[in-house]
């Protein structure tokens, strides 16, 4: 059978999610890169985005997708213990802070606060059942301006283009100003009971499109 192999060194070291840094209700596979969350649930990866420099990670989709609130992004800790928990996301609500995508419906999540932004991954209008949409999320930040673009399967919301991502053109992002002196860690979060499942890559290896 094939097997996927990765190698970490002391100066490339790819990130993962943290197992002591996830509400009770979220599971861990593939080298814990593969989260799949339950009802009121969230997950921090344990590496935070630097300081400074441009950085891009992928989320495939892959299965328990519906039309309630599932959200991919970064946030920073928030309790008092450094741990999150499930009060982090309580039903029918969103994460306090952070900065996050929402799967169903495409807006954005700024500080606990949904507008609109960009649309459902896929062009699906989710229904009440779970949905496979093996869609690729893309994220991509530029921690110098404090910036971060959303993406479905290689084509940016808001009109954002490639070009303008790698020039730093904050115009058409999903936020900008945002301090990332204060640490935030790739989440994922979720109010729904149909345990979405999804699958990142940090870079370990190739990812779906060009960073």
């Amino acid at each position: 059978m094939a097997v996927t192999q990765t190698t970490d060194t002391p100066s490339t070291n790819f990130c993962t999610f943290n197992t002591l840094n996830k509400g009770s209700g979220a599971t861990f596979q593939n080298g814990n890169t593969k989260v799949s969350l339950d009802n009121n649930c969230l997950a921090q990866a344990g590496m935070p985005i630097p300081t400074s420099g441009k950085y891009y990670f992928e989320c495939l989709c892959v299965s328990g997708f519906n039309n309630q609130v599932q959200m991919i992004g970064v946030m920073p800790i928030t309790s008092s213990s450094g741990v999150i928990d499930h009060d982090h996301v309580q039903a029918g609500s969103t994460p306090q802070l952070g900065v996050f995508f929402v799967t169903h419906d495409g807006n954005k999540v700024i500080d606990n606060t949904e507008t609109s932004y960009g649309s459902a991954i896929g062009g699906i209008s989710f229904g009440s059942g779970a949905n496979s949409p093996n869609r690729t999320v893309q994220v991509a930040i530029d921690a110098d301006n404090g910036t971060i673009w959303f993406g479905d399967n290689n084509t940016w919301f808001n009109s954002a283009t490639a070009g303008e991502i790698a020039a730093g053109t904050t115009t058409n992002s999903a936020e900008t100003g945002r301090d990332y002196s204060v640490a935030h860690f790739p989440t994922v979060a979720c109010t729904s009971t149909t345990s979405p499942v999804f699958d990142f890559n940090f870079g370990a290896t190739d990812f779906a499109y060009t960073p």
